[in-house]
């Protein structure tokens, strides 16, 4: 395959909106043509799939495209949270952790006493006022407020509509910390 007479060497394909739309109470749904597209460029070139999704670890997503119909190798999947990780740690930092109850096993081994910085995700159901004034009151106690984010989207799609994503939650964390 090949591009303006360039070879092309590899895709990388995002996952929620591009191969699958996200239903809160069921699996999701598949986008027409996704599944062929996905197996016909794997079947040409090498493929990969980056995605902000912050609501299930990788193992999570690989079982629910999986389920949906793709063939796809787990390892091929990345993920923000194997870099925020990296990052927390190189700089040691002991985070304030607001991320959805799903993902939150993922981050057992990061220090977190004493925090001086907030992890954010999407967190869905469990951004509420306490949770988003326990995460103030973090960045308010230090000099220099910091906040690592998993993604930063305004909104996602899902098929019942739209969804507030990360971002609004961490801007008024941001204004409220002058951060």
């Amino acid at each position: 395959m090949n591009l303006n007479n360039k070879p092309v060497k590899g895709f990388l394909l995002d996952i929620t909106g591009v191969l699958y739309n996200s239903d809160p109470n069921k699996i999701g749904r598949v986008i027409e043509g996704s599944v062929e597209a996905v197996n016909r460029l794997y079947a040409e070139s090498a493929v990969r799939f980056v995605t902000n999704e912050s609501t299930r670890s990788r193992k999570h997503l690989f079982e629910k495209l999986t389920k949906l119909g793709f063939t796809l190798k787990e390892e091929h999947i990345f993920m923000p949270i194997p870099e925020a990780k990296r990052y927390i740690k190189e700089h040691n930092l002991r985070p304030h952790i607001l991320v959805h109850k799903g993902i939150l096993n993922e981050f057992d081994d990061l220090d977190t006493k004493h925090p001086n910085c907030v992890l954010m995700g999407d967190a869905e159901g469990g951004f509420t006022y306490e949770s988003m004034n326990a995460a103030f009151r973090v960045l308010h106690a230090t000099s220099d407020p910091l906040i690592i984010t998993l993604g930063f989207g305004k909104f996602y799609q899902r098929i019942d509509g739209p969804c507030m994503d990360v971002a609004g939650f961490a801007r008024a964390l941001q204004y409220a910390c002058d951060a």
